[in-house]
């Protein structure tokens, strides 16, 4: 299965009080024509100061937004990064709440007010969070006073310099991967296309060496204005009355200008400005891909033309808007279902000036000249010929579904809705889900394919390309593009043909079971060798007769329609117990064989019934370096089919062809290049549990965590000796445990795990060979730097990244949780006096990771504290580290502190765990590693009963020289 991204988002721009399919209630305030829900309280204040309040009851809390319709988009030359600078600086303290972070603000701290930020393109959005419980008329007055001040900033140099600094480490996660090249390539390219996006930042230094104090204080005084913004109060609010008075007092008098400019929103100059046509040179970092395997990118832009979308919200608007929303799905749907022009298409609505869609694909073989001309010959064949009936009723009944899956009793949901209205100017109205479902059930594949010969076009108004160095596209030029564009269009337009492969599985029905019945009935239950009882997990453990163990945990369900079954089989051994040069071989299994397929099913079909029986497309096996194992979730309905997969998992994994091998190194080189998670920090802390001998992953399956090694263990890999191994390790029943847990009845499980797991064969037992052999492990206190160079991965740091590890050894096992909370409890105290050295100190930190673990192979419980800075900054941040330390062992933490911090940041995370449940962790730790289990509401009991005097007890106990670490990664030597 080739593997593609598809993103594209449901956005809705307007509505208006007319009736079609449905009456539609308006709730307008005061001159304002934009509809809007009748249960949310608005108004527009003299000044043009916006506000919304809305009651959810169901909500655990009340969060106050703001919003200024201000963002990257609106920055001019000179004003490099103002609008998320600004966005930071009110959370350092304002004019009213001076002093450092503002969650420890002495107005806010005790009532553990939670802070958020973020900016966009065309906005930028503030929010505090707090418990409804905790609300009262003073916090209110503070709360609303704090956002107030954002309109009152008094910005310095020196704030904007340490800014600078601070802002710097958050970019730097986007630089932590090797994918970070393409970041500063994607930001020139979309500059050549979009006129709002004039600045070019050819690297990371660009950011920060353009920001300047006068640009962001001038940015500020443009866009700060009461004009510009909107607060929203969304949550279980009991008097609505009193908060809207409030709100009015608070804002009424912030002072609008004589003269407020105009909001640049870009739309009329982009789709009035000439095509468009670029080619951006990417450098990639290191050797990590050949220079003949790194990707072309190829972005086709078709900008959004029909004038029904400017009609303020008559029927014609939300009519039009509907029907670009389904012509953008059917597109996606029609790419994704033809094999070489199979895409990514991103709706860009969100982007209020960039009304366009784009098509983009990355071609890694030279094919980028067939792959434009077949899009547009897809593209032609759909504005002559129109989409088919099928191809409508999928794509409707997908819309339709997205829009009955929404929660609208979340307080989420409410704010989604609000913010659209407010920055973007979408209507809200009364039952809007009902309302667009009713449009969409009324449009007929004549009024989609009527609409597609008006407004779609097929050719690009926009062509750009993001190439590696020495890439043969440099030699292109616009003309010669168009051209391959131009001789498509000269020819007969054939009937459509859909991929054969793809277009045969969607035909063919999924049949109620993963094996045939004539397979199924094959297989007989095989009897109960023992039956014993586990006081302890009070569960069930049963010895078949081919040798597995069942332990059968969890709640009786009264009905199999809301039961849900958890299934983790496991054997002891597992990568470390084969040869160094086999090692890749061996992690790497579980994915050659998922990819490759099992019994009858192809990776495609059994990806479709994973996702269907248990919500999951990814592989289900894994192998780690000490244990091997299969683990699934489902509903108890498809218990059934869930041990089928298991059967074939085990018993008939085939072997890979050289399409799915290829297929799985693209999805590796994905999970590498383009996953989310930093590759540093997993490169970082891969090499720490190197050094400390610590080679154990839990028994969950990681197929898509991959550090610098992992990614080059992808050449070290051979499929003949995975499969053998896969074979090898998974071939013996009798060495296998499975825990099934969940709800679920046991009278209706237990003959199917004796039909398919009794009939799991023993017919291959793992050749002992020579394993990876364990370091000792060095006593503290150990200081380590580690380097990139040694690894050449393909990206670079700007900057080291530092661990701080205690390491402690449980004396006694019996108590480990102990250990384990108390741990957890002093690392809340660690992670607030940490914050305060960007916010107080203003020390250029921004991720700042303070946690602590329990590692049940080792027996070790570990505290962390992780981040990024700058080198010259680094010494002096070990120190405050170690004062940090040393403050918590010298004395206790202060009366007043520790109640505010247990009552906010501590308790609440035990009220509504369930007190009888195990869990799938504690089961599987409890059998694999003999890891005690504990009374919950005895955890809870010894929780409360901790006093300041304890943590600064197991300061003392843990926070000792033998047990101290510290870790540095740095680029190079």
């Amino acid at each position: 299965m080739k593997f593609y991204r598809i993103v594209i988002s449901l956005f809705f721009l307007g509505f208006v009080n007319y009736t079609f399919a449905i009456s539609l209630r308006i709730n307008k305030s005061h001159g304002d024509s934009l509809p809007l829900n009748s249960t949310v309280v608005h108004d527009i204040l003299p000044n043009g100061f916006t506000y919304y309040i809305k009651p959810v009851p169901e909500a655990p809390n009340i969060t106050i937004y703001l919003w200024v319709k201000a963002g990257g988009a609106n920055q001019l030359k000179g004003e490099s990064l103002a609008a998320h600078l600004i966005e930071h600086l009110p959370h350092n303290g304002t004019k009213n709440f001076p002093g450092g972070f503002i969650e420890y603000h002495p107005a806010f701290k005790p009532y553990g007010v939670k802070s958020e930020a973020g900016t966009g393109y065309y906005r930028t959005e503030y929010q505090l969070s707090i418990s409804d419980d905790n609300l009262n008329q003073e916090l209110l007055d503070s709360l609303l006073l704090w956002f107030r001040d954002i309109s009152d900033l008094d910005i310095s140099p020196s704030d904007v310099r340490k800014e600078a600094n601070i802002l710097k480490q958050e970019f730097k996660r986007v630089t932590r991967k090797p994918s970070s090249s393409y970041f500063f390539a994607e930001y020139k390219r979309r500059s050549i296309v979009f006129p709002c996006l004039n600045e070019v930042l050819n690297d990371f230094s660009d950011f920060f060496d353009n920001i300047s104090s006068e640009g962001v204080t001038k940015f500020y005084q443009k866009w700060y204005r009461p004009d510009l913004m909107g607060l929203a109060v969304i949550g279980n609010i009991k008097k609505t009355e009193i908060i809207e008075r409030k709100v009015r007092n608070t804002f009424s008098d912030i002072p609008l200008p004589s003269s407020p400019l105009p909001i640049n929103i870009c739309t009329e100059s982009y789709l009035n400005s000439s095509s468009n046509f670029g080619i951006v040179e990417i450098k990639w970092e290191g050797n990590v891909i050949p220079e003949d395997k790194r990707p072309l990118e190829v972005f086709l832009n078709y900008r959004i033309k029909d004038s029904n979308l400017k009609k303020g919200y008559g029927k014609d608007k939300i009519q039009a808007d509907l029907l670009q929303e389904s012509l953008q799905n059917l597109l996606k749907y029609r790419l994704n279902h033809d094999e070489i022009a199979a895409s990514f298409i991103q709706s860009n609505w969100l982007d209020k000036g960039l009304p366009y869609y784009e098509i983009h694909f990355k071609e890694g073989k030279n094919k980028e000249k067939q792959r434009i001309q077949r899009i547009t010959q897809l593209l032609s064949s759909i504005k002559n010929k129109g989409f088919t009936s099928e191809e409508w009723i999928k794509v409707r009944n997908s819309l339709i579904e997205q829009l009955e899956s929404k929660d609208t009793t979340s307080g989420r949901y409410w704010y989604y809705q609000i913010e659209q209205h407010f920055v973007l100017g979408r209507a809200f109205p009364d039952n809007k889900e009902d309302f667009l479902k009713q449009i969409l059930m009324s449009l007929t594949i004549e009024d989609i394919n009527r609409y597609v010969k008006n407004n779609m076009g097929i050719i690009p108004d926009d062509i750009t390309m993001v190439a590696p160095s020495g890439h043969k596209a440099f030699s292109y030029s616009e003309k010669e593009v168009r051209e391959w564009i131009q001789n498509v269009l000269s020819k007969p337009i054939d009937d459509y043909k859909p991929d054969a492969k793809k277009a045969n599985f969607e035909e063919k029905k999924v049949t109620p079971t993963i094996m045939s019945r004539q397979q199924a009935e094959q297989l007989k239950p095989v009897s109960i060798e023992r039956k014993a009882f586990d006081s302890i997990t009070k569960s069930e453990i049963i010895t078949l007769q081919n040798g597995i163990k069942l332990i059968l945990n969890g709640e009786e369900s009264k009905t199999n329609t809301k039961g849900y079954i958890s299934i983790h089989g496991y054997r002891h051994g597992g990568a470390d117990l084969f040869k160094e040069s086999s090692y890749y071989s061996a992690l790497n299994a579980p994915s050659l064989v998922h990819y490759a397929g099992i019994g009858n099913m192809s990776n495609e079909e059994l990806g479709q019934n994973l996702f269907r029986v248990g919500r999951q497309k990814q592989e289900i096996t894994y192998i780690n370096n000490n244990t091997s194992g299969i683990k699934i979730t489902g509903r108890e309905i498809s218990a059934e089919e869930i041990m089928q997969l298991i059967y074939l998992y085990i018993s008939q994994p085939r072997e890979i062809t050289m399409e799915a091998e290829q297929n799985w190194i693209e999805q590796s080189n994905f999970n590498y290049f383009d996953s989310y998670v930093p590759v540093s920090y997993r490169d970082f802390i891969e090499a720490q549990k190197d050094f400390l001998g610590d080679r154990i992953k839990r028994g969950t399956v990681y197929p898509s965590i991959f550090s610098t090694k992992r990614f080059y263990g992808i050449g070290k890999t051979d499929k003949k000796k995975s499969y053998d191994i896969y074979n090898q390790l998974f071939g013996h029943a009798a060495e296998f445990t499975f825990i099934i847990n969940g709800v679920y009845s046991k009278k209706a499980i237990l003959p199917l795990l004796q039909k398919y797991l009794g009939n799991l064969p023993n017919k291959n037992k793992i050749v002992k060979q020579m394993g990876r052999i364990q370091r000792l492990v060095p006593s503290g206190p150990v200081y380590k730097e580690f380097f990139l160079e040694d690894l050449n991965p393909g990206y670079k740091m700007y900057g080291p990244q530092y661990e701080l590890v205690y390491r402690c050894k449980v004396d006694d096992m019996n108590d480990w949780w102990k250990d384990n909370e108390r741990l957890k409890m002093i690392s809340e105290f660690i992670s607030s006096r940490v914050d305060q050295l960007r916010f107080k100190n203003r020390f250029a930190l921004y991720d700042i990771y303070v946690y602590s673990i329990f590692n049940p192979a080792l027996k070790v419980c570990e505290l962390r504290i992780n981040f990024d800075t700058e080198a010259e900054e680094l010494e002096g941040l070990r120190k405050e580290c170690e004062n940090i330390i040393q403050e918590l062992i010298d004395k206790p933490i202060g009366k007043k502190e520790f109640k505010i911090v247990c009552k906010n940041d501590i308790y609440p995370r035990y009220i509504t765990e369930k007190s009888e449940q195990l869990s799938d962790d504690e089961i599987f730790d409890y059998y694999r590693y003999n890891i005690p289990l504990f009374d919950k509401r005895e955890r809870n009991r010894f929780i409360h009963s901790l006093t300041p005097e304890n943590m600064q007890e197991t300061a003392r106990k843990y926070f000792v020289k033998e047990n101290k670490y510290e870790f540095v990664l740095k680029n190079n030597k």
